[in-house]
């Protein structure tokens, strides 16, 4: 229900923002679409749906097998023995780790050129178009993380159950207010690579 929903809003959102930018003019107009027009994308359901399910399985697949690789002697052996064991094993995490998000950004590259319909930009504007869209994930990355270490430090430090409850609304708060800017920061995605598939269609 999450993936369907996820595809059918944002599909909406994102056509908006690339015909956006057909209605300010930054598109040739051309005399066979409506009102001599030419659509940025068709943002078709179907590609919003499959792109996210295939890179859910494929990031879970991912996490999966590095989790076994990494841990898998853990269960085995007695808690007390863990931290020794840590040291062994903390290179395979770490790499893991690196793998991990090295995975998930080309993966992020691939969904969000394939739903602006401008595959075209990964043999026109390689550099550009990861560099831009890398410094957009590590922004929003520390500012997730600054949040989310300012929650953990509230709740290290509750000490009634009233202060509980607050941290626990204000939890809420920062998740509302992290997905408005996860949503802000994919309309600036979504628009600049619109802005760069037109320079690749001028050309």
């Amino acid at each position: 229900m999450w993936f369907s929903l996820e595809a059918f809003f944002r599909r909406r959102i994102v056509r908006s923002v690339l015909n956006g930018h057909v209605v300010a003019g930054l598109i040739p107009r051309s005399p066979g679409f409506e009102r001599g027009l030419k659509p940025a994308t068709t943002c078709a359901f179907k590609v919003f749906l499959g792109s996210s399910v295939l890179k859910s399985m494929v990031l879970g697949t991912a996490a999966l097998l590095i989790i076994l690789i990494a841990f898998v002697r853990y269960p085995t052996i007695p808690l007390a023995e863990w931290s020794a064991l840590w040291l062994e094993t903390r290179g395979i995490a770490v790499a893991g780790l690196v793998i991990f998000a090295a995975l998930a950004f080309l993966l992020t590259v691939f969904e969000t050129l394939l739903r602006s319909d401008a595959l075209d930009l990964l043999g026109t504007d390689l550099i550009r178009v990861t560099g831009l869209i890398g410094t957009l994930l590590l922004f929003e990355s520390l500012i997730g993380a600054s949040f989310l270490i300012a929650v953990i430090a509230g709740f290290l430090h509750v000490a009634r159950a009233t202060e509980a409850i607050m941290m626990f609304a204000m939890s809420v708060l920062v998740m509302f207010i992290l997905s408005v800017f996860h949503s802000y920061l994919l309309l600036v995605r979504f628009s600049t690579v619109g802005i760069m598939r037109r320079n690749v269609i001028d050309v």
